[in-house]
């Protein structure tokens, strides 16, 4: 059982809130949306470790494509703040609660640090390469540089089936992960690279939530204190909905169709 309390209403009573008030307030909590949605997919897409190898791959590339898509949504959601926020900060600083604040503080470290003059510029943060890299593009040089890394005799392969949606080019993946790896320089161990990838985007999540969160209560306070005084009154209970470690997101479904359904290449 999910207890949901309800805030409403309407276009006329939004519309007297001042406009960059209001947009700010709808990127934020559509912000929120998004990584809530991307983080459940993410973990969800985790749950094969019992699963044969072939599984466990197709689980690999929804979990990277999540976690890439991630990355992305998080960089520019931090672009959202750190440009609109600071023309919003004299009204809502103060209202704002400490975990909030800190929140915005820890962004800016993580994606903008401070550097004196004497030192070198630090590489862009792991997230702001990942979605300029292989978050939403194909990078050219990127896939021919790290194809190239691969010893002659590393394994690479493809599984093929007679539908489109279960036929999964592992090679593709593989790339990706290489790819991670050298994204700061000096190349590091695959696996090395996507623990601190998954590290960072725990940490950067948490940090946009307590933001985004605390925004929305402070808007809410200030535009529509007593909806959120009659909040305690206006609430369902939604019933029947899955346990999350029931939940599995994979890459091989049956009865899944697209409307091209045939695999290339034709079987001989």
């Amino acid at each position: 059982m999910i207890e949901v309390y309800s805030v409403s209403y309407t276009v006329a009573e939004l519309k007297a809130v001042p406009k960059a008030d209001r947009t700010f307030f709808l990127a934020m909590t559509g912000l929120a949306n998004d990584l809530q949605t991307l983080t459940k997919q993410f973990r969800i897409s985790m749950n094969f470790s019992d699963e044969s190898k072939i599984v466990q791959q197709g689980a690999h590339s929804v979990a990277m494509l999540n976690l890439r898509m991630l990355a992305g949504r998080m960089y520019e959601g931090w672009k959202s703040i750190s440009g609109h926020y600071p023309k919003l900060a004299d009204v809502y600083d103060q209202r704002l609660g400490e975990q909030a604040k800190q929140a915005r503080l820890e962004l800016n470290r993580y994606f903008k640090p401070s550097l004196e003059t004497s030192k070198p510029k630090p590489p862009a943060s792991l997230l702001e390469m990942v979605r300029h890299k292989i978050g939403f593009h194909s990078d050219w040089t990127l896939i021919s540089k790290n194809f190239d890394v691969f010893e002659d005799d590393a394994e690479m392969g493809e599984y093929f089936c007679e539908t489109m949606g279960n036929t999964l080019y592992f090679s593709a993946e593989l790339i990706h992960l290489q790819t991670l790896s050298t994204l700061q320089g000096k190349p590091v161990d695959p696996i090395v690279a996507l623990d601190r990838l998954i590290s960072d985007a725990i940490a950067v999540t948490g940090w946009i939530n307590h933001f985004a969160f605390g925004f929305a209560h402070a808007f809410l306070s200030l535009h529509f204190e007593h909806k959120l005084q009659a909040m305690p009154q206006n609430f369902d209970l939604i019933m029947g909905q899955p346990e999350f470690d029931d939940l599995r997101l994979p890459f091989f479904v049956e009865g899944f169709r697209n409307s091209e359904s045939k695999r290339a290449p034709e079987a001989p």
